[in-house]
């Protein structure tokens, strides 16, 4: 049943990706109402919501923090996006998915400089 997950992450991250694409931000209802349903799921299949909810918080408080700090240069739009990532996979899954993306930014930078 894992495909309800990624049906769901799936549809929410296209939804976002075409709002910030078309109008340079992400509508926040969109990862809130990802995050119900992703919790709804989660304790549909008799898993622990709470770790996941847990983790979709952390996340969400750790962004939010960046965000403010650098007056709104990583947006709250980013950190909703990584909350509600942090909601669908789990804590370990999600630390690994923003790991690698910065890991590739930085990569990225490193060409561009040169």
């Amino acid at each position: 049943m894992q495909w309800i997950y990624y049906l769901i992450i799936f549809s929410c991250l296209l939804w976002m990706t075409i709002t910030d694409l078309r109008f340079q931000r992400i509508w926040i209802p969109v990862p809130m109402i990802g995050i119900v349903l992703l919790l709804i799921c989660h304790g549909a299949f008799h898993e622990k919501v709470w770790v996941y909810l847990l983790s979709g918080v952390c996340f969400l408080g750790i962004f939010a923090a960046i965000s403010k700090l650098t007056s709104e240069q990583i947006g709250m739009g980013d950190a909703f996006l990584i909350g509600f990532l942090g909601t669908g996979f789990g804590f370990a899954d999600t630390f690994l998915l923003v790991y690698i993306g910065f890991l590739f930014a930085m990569a990225v930078s490193v060409i561009l400089l040169i």
